[in-house]
């Protein structure tokens, strides 16, 4: 049995999510992802395991198509190590 979806924003991370349960079995799934979707990025590929969604003006409640970029995870990585770098100097 299905449970309503509803809308939660994490404070810590700043992450928007919607959420339910169905048979007792939460999915959760990240509003940025669901924007990417709507805006003909492949379902597959945003759910992958290969990619992230990067927030180009760093605020992750930002989830306006223009501020997204479905980018390669190691990418996604070295990029926000050298932001923290630059901000330790």
């Amino acid at each position: 049995r299905a449970k309503p979806a509803y809308h939660t924003f994490d404070g810590t991370t700043g992450y928007e999510k919607w959420r339910t349960s169905v048979n007792n079995e939460r999915t959760t799934v990240m509003v940025h992802h669901l924007v990417l979707i709507a805006e003909g990025e492949d379902p597959s590929v945003v759910f992958s395991e290969g990619f992230d969604t990067h927030h180009k003006n760093g605020f992750p409640s930002d989830n306006r198509p223009e501020n997204l970029e479905l980018i390669d995870k190691r990418k996604h990585g070295r990029l926000h190590a050298r932001e923290r770098w630059k901000n330790e100097q």
